[in-house]
């Protein structure tokens, strides 16, 4: 990495620009934004870590259509496939009421797929019916939303 753990940029063919970098306490940083000018190789590892590094925190930051959307959902799907938490038990939080609509609609089209194509009768299909099965008790809202429902359980 280059001065101050930052990683040279790249562009992932799609015009939008990685940078990664570690942060304090071992978390580590990814931001990608667009950026037309840059044309380099694609950057797939990024995109692999936030999927498979399931054991680290993560600050995924990132511009308008970089598909930060597609890698939480991605992200989730595992985490539950893999044992590691319970739909219940994940928390997925956005700015925007669109935004979470979004996220939300999207993370239960993946939960299906991904049910449809494991074994019902393997571990992982056993945890993703349950998630499916379990679905509308997700935390998956804005920001403000999460906290109104923090103050409501008190």
């Amino acid at each position: 990495m280059a001065d101050g753990g930052v990683a040279p940029p790249a562009a992932d063919g799609h015009g939008r620009f990685i940078q990664r970098k570690e942060l304090s306490g071992g978390v580590r940083g990814i931001r990608a934004e667009r950026d037309e000018q840059r044309l380099s190789a694609y950057r797939s590892a990024d995109r692999e870590q936030i999927a498979t590094a399931l054991e680290d925190t993560l600050i995924v930051e990132a511009a308008a259509g970089t598909g930060k959307t597609t890698e939480l959902v991605r992200r989730i799907v595992r985490v539950i496939q893999t044992g590691r938490a319970e739909v219940t038990g994940i928390v997925a939080v956005t700015f925007t009421e669109k935004a979470a609509g979004e996220l939300k609609l999207r993370l239960r089209e993946e939960l299906e797929r991904a049910r449809e194509n494991t074994p019902s009768n393997s571990d992982a299909g056993r945890l993703l019916d349950a998630a499916v099965h379990d679905f509308e008790e997700a935390q998956v809202s804005t920001i403000h939303g999460f906290c109104a429902e923090l103050l409501r359980e008190r």
